[in-house]
């Protein structure tokens, strides 16, 4: 019959793990020359109540174990002796527990040991083992982090140094905010001194990072956020984006793409007019991109248009290219577009594709409703097409 209980306290204090054990084995004297044979046979009950005591320094934690059983009644019972080793069966070392039925083994270190109990008369003679007991006695304490630092301070690079109670190993995040991002590489040797560098780091840059250490019973302890700001100074950015391949594309009678790039991330936008004061302009893109794009549209036919393009980096320095210009078609086409294929596909619950074609070039939007009387319109949509 087994049964088991276990109980924790709050870490930090003295840990009391209670493990009721009940074993029920026949344990019965052997007959040994120029002795009498004890025939009777007595039951041993094991109650074990199992005390661990977490202290602050790891290399003593240890654990001990109190066990119970009940009293044989032969008269001639002498006293009884635990025996106990680490291996299931294998009881290397042994403790006379007198002739009582309750004995105390201090000073276990971590590991699992296997108990068994025997009894021995007034002549030595002395029983088989007992049922054997068992008992896992595991660190979980994270090793404490200690005298936490930041040396060797450069424009470009930082030491963070600090030491733990245990054996462990260590490892930094850290980043410009307490989300972190960055790792530096796992050191796997258990030590009880840390030091990482943190390399390519920006100058005059406030950083956040935490250390972490794991001991090798696998116990993790993280620290709090720390910050240290880098050395040296940030050079400000003066320098405007280089505006290049500055093209127009598929200009038809009354609209025109206009496209370009530049040598950093920056916004997209164009002015235009019919002559070099412009006095039109395109939406900006505010998404920072090296590929820009403008649609202009509502153009008159056979106009020739100028325009310039523009583009602010995340610095704020603002690009502006020389004059351009460009001309419409002159054909004044009278001819709708002719629509075929209209259909829908991928019906969801709150959506709808709808897709058609026409016999030439055009743009593409959807006006619907829930009646005849159309309420919404989709986005229109660009560059010309067929295919819609």
């Amino acid at each position: 019959m087994f049964f088991q209980t276990t109980r924790f306290l709050h870490s930090g204090q003295k840990q009391n793990h209670f493990l009721n054990l009940f074993i029920t084995p026949r344990i019965e004297k052997t007959k040994c020359q120029k002795t009498r044979f004890w025939d009777k046979t007595f039951w041993v009950l094991g109650f074990f109540f199992i005390f661990l005591f977490s202290l602050p320094v790891h290399s003593v934690l240890a654990g001990d174990v109190t066990l119970s059983w009940l009293p044989n009644d032969e008269p001639d019972l002498a006293g009884y002796s635990v025996h106990y080793g680490t291996s299931s069966g294998d009881y290397v070392t042994k403790r006379d527990a007198g002739n009582q039925t309750t004995f105390t083994l201090s000073g276990l270190g971590i590991g699992t040991y296997y108990f068994a109990v025997t009894a021995y008369d007034t002549s030595g003679n002395e029983s088989g083992f007992s049922g054997e007991a068992s008992k896992t006695f595991s660190e979980t304490i994270p090793p404490s982090l200690l005298f936490i630092s930041t040396e060797m301070i450069t424009d470009t690079s930082a030491a963070i140094t600090w030491t733990t109670d245990e054996p462990a190993n260590s490892r930094v995040e850290y980043g410009i905010s307490q989300s972190y991002g960055q790792l530096s590489p796992l050191n796997n040797a258990f030590q009880i001194g840390h030091s990482h560098t943190l390399p390519g780091l920006a100058p005059a840059t406030t950083y956040h990072y935490r250390v972490m250490s794991t001991d090798k019973s696998g116990n993790t302890a993280v620290s709090g956020n720390f910050t240290f700001k880098t050395s040296g100074s940030v050079t400000p950015d003066t320098t405007v984006p280089v505006l290049t391949n500055i093209t127009t594309q598929d200009t038809t009678n009354v609209s025109t793409i206009i496209q370009w790039n530049t040598n950093e991330a920056a916004t997209s936008r164009v002015e235009y007019g019919r002559s070099p004061s412009y006095g039109q302009s395109s939406d900006v893109q505010e998404t920072l991109m090296t590929t820009h794009s403008r649609t202009l549209i509502g153009l008159l036919p056979g106009t020739t248009y100028h325009y310039r393009v523009i583009s602010r980096d995340a610095s704020g320095n603002l690009a502006v290219s020389d004059d351009q210009t460009f001309g419409t078609t002159n054909n004044t086409d009278n001819i709708a577009p002719v629509f075929f294929n209209i259909g829908s596909g991928t019906i969801t619950y709150n959506s709808a594709l709808i897709s058609w074609g026409t016999d030439e070039a055009a743009t593409g939007q959807v006006d619907y409703g829930k009646t005849t009387i159309l309420l919404s319109s989709s986005e229109l949509v660009f560059p010309l097409s067929n295919n819609h």
